[in-house]
């Protein structure tokens, strides 16, 4: 028990210090107040002059969900061939698709293919100077600046995707957006295509070596089945993705950034913490 009040007589001079320490402050504050209205105003200042002069960024959104998928697979599943089927590619379970084009939206290469045909690098980096080759960035440079201004996320489902471009004109980073969805859906469509032919040669092959006529029967259905997946692809213009809500340019006021709101208070608060740390300063200097 007597321990136990020490302890407390101990602690009881620390509590008073740091109140005293609170006091301090205010009190260096007050005296030193023509200084800590100066620093904390010049903060304010500069903190709203950053909100309103910074360039705006803005965001624009498209809304996607997978396309229904093709009946390459399921008839794949009945033709009763899944060993040549698993052998060239023929998933006989659920269509993996949207899972490719969802990684393939997100990959490097797939970046740096829209980069180069849209020919962004001038847009990306408007400052740069095509006369200094040493200095002039590069396509990685490129691929980083626009994965950093590109965001897909999708529910856990899957059921609903998300692809934001965040960039200083509106109405460009919804042409980005939209223009990535479209040649997303391209590139699918041409490799399916690519794909679909040479199975179909590939199983002509296995038809030219065989006799067994219930063999027979299954690779021309697994034939008819990529050739169906090749029609389908040529006609089906939103192959892997539909878009639910295509991105439109925000209106000019519907920014991301600069916060303004959050700047001016970042600056009340810094303000108010760096004229104080200015007026203890100039206390303890006269002291």
């Amino acid at each position: 028990m007597v321990d136990k009040q020490r302890d407390v007589l101990h602690e009881a001079p620390v509590l008073g210090e740091e109140v005293l320490d609170v006091r301090g402050f205010v009190t260096a504050a007050i005296e030193q107040k023509a200084l800590f209205i100066t620093v904390f105003l010049l903060v304010l200042l500069i903190s709203i002059a950053l909100a309103f002069l910074l360039p705006k960024k803005y965001r624009a959104e498209v809304l996607l969900v997978p396309a229904t998928d093709s009946s390459a697979s399921s008839l794949a599943a009945g033709s009763g061939l899944g060993g040549i089927a698993g052998l060239i590619g023929l998933d006989t379970g659920t269509s993996s698709i949207a899972t490719v084009a969802l990684e393939k939206l997100d990959s490097r290469g797939f970046t740096e293919r829209f980069i180069e045909t849209h020919r962004l690098m001038d847009e990306l980096f408007p400052n740069s100077s095509d006369d200094d080759d040493s200095g002039a960035p590069r396509l990685w440079d490129a691929y980083e600046r626009f994965d950093r201004l590109r965001r897909v996320g999708s529910e856990k489902s899957g059921a609903l995707v998300r692809v934001t471009v965040d960039w200083y004109d509106g109405a460009v980073a919804a042409r980005w957006a939209n223009q990535l969805v479209a040649d997303l859906n391209t590139e699918i469509r041409e490799s399916v295509i690519q794909e679909s032919e040479e199975k179909i040669q590939y199983l002509e092959k296995e038809l030219g070596e065989t006799s067994n006529v219930n063999l027979r029967s299954s690779i021309f259905r697994l034939m008819e089945a990529q050739i169906q997946e090749i029609m389908l692809a040529s006609v089906v213009v939103e192959y892997a993705f539909k878009i639910v809500d295509p991105a439109v340019p925000p209106d000019e006021e519907d920014f991301i950034f600069p916060r303004r709101p959050v700047f001016v208070l970042m600056g009340v608060i810094l303000g108010l913490l760096l004229g104080i740390l200015a007026a203890v300063m100039r206390a303890s200097k006269k002291s």
